[in-house]
């Protein structure tokens, strides 16, 4: 019953079942503190966690990938530690949390000797390894991790595409793009996504572009989502002029967060000299008026554009 309430937000009633209830044992207890997890509520779930007299790996697991899926990394190491002093044995649940965890600390060390304690990895596992090593930029770890294992599907290659990508190697990245194709798998919508944000985010603006060029011919059709994911390796490498033009002339409304990526690529690269980080931070604000974001980039590129004028009329 504590399962269903919280399955539909009735936490207040799930509390008053477990509340009155007169002996507890560990499914009501995980129960309860799942209900916690699940509505956010992630202080009193702290709370009841430390009142568990007997945790068990489901126990840790909700701590754990709770903190891991709230980008509390570093928490969710903490409680992997404490589970690992506490007796309890991970499971698979425990190293697909934790290893993602490791790979956004780029905590490399710990992240080897988790891998060293999975014993019977699934394709998420190994996916999320791969993911890990590459953040870690150990690239070298994570092909070997995907040559070992059997039946590459495409999001395995999509990940090791990606992987290369991540960390600077636009070429190698688009060989492993053939490789996979050689290899009778098709790209899908998300692969391309995948790889040009990798590409964007390493400035791999050469490499991003053929990606780009390589979707019709896969029988698909462009999405918002990668015409964003261009524009903004156009914005990283300093072409902002062309970024901007892409997103105004794309056949789809850019959302505010491309706005935003345009402006902060006028700020990175100090490009005060035109209209277009003003334009983006209005449109980028008309899309998403709550968000401070435009405003703060915004107030820093016009600085910057008064530091010019004063530099300018020094010289």
């Amino acid at each position: 019953m504590i399962h269903a309430y919280a399955q539909h937000g009735h936490l207040h009633e799930a509390k008053q079942i477990f509340d009155t209830s007169p002996h507890h044992d560990a499914v009501s207890w995980n129960s309860m503190l799942g209900a916690y997890t699940k509505n956010g509520h992630f202080h009193e779930a702290l709370l009841l966690f430390q009142k568990i007299p007997t945790k068990d790996v489901v126990s840790w697991n909700l701590m754990i990938v709770t903190y891991s899926q709230t980008g509390d990394f570093a928490s969710a190491i903490r409680f992997f530690r404490a589970m690992d002093l506490d007796g309890v044995h991970p499971d698979n649940v425990t190293f697909l949390a934790v290893i993602e965890a490791c790979g956004s600390q780029a905590d490399l060390l710990l992240g080897r000797a988790i891998h060293s304690e999975v014993s019977h990895p699934d394709i998420l596992l190994v996916n999320a390894l791969i993911g890990m090593y590459s953040k870690c930029s150990s690239l070298e770890a994570a092909r070997e991790i995907f040559v070992s294992w059997p039946c590459k599907d495409v999001v395995l290659w999509t990940s090791l595409v990606s992987s290369y990508a991540e960390n600077g190697r636009g070429q190698e990245s688009l060989h492993l793009f053939q490789s996979m194709q050689l290899d009778g798998i098709n790209p899908d919508q998300v692969t391309f996504i995948a790889i040009l944000s990798k590409c964007a985010q390493a400035g791999l603006l050469h490499a991003a572009h053929t990606f780009f060029s390589c979707i019709p011919n896969h029988g698909l059709v462009p999405a918002l989502d990668h015409y964003v994911c261009l524009a903004d390796a156009l914005g990283r490498s300093g072409w902002i002029e062309q970024a901007s033009e892409l997103l105004d002339l794309m056949p789809y409304e850019p959302d505010a967060a491309a706005w935003t990526s345009l402006l902060s690529a006028c700020n990175v690269h100090h490009h005060t000299t035109s209209s277009i980080g003003g334009a983006a931070a209005l449109r980028a604000l008309s899309l998403h008026p709550s968000d401070g974001t435009p405003y703060l980039l915004l107030s820093n590129l016009r600085s910057q554009t008064v530091i010019s004028a004063v530099q300018s009329h020094s010289s």
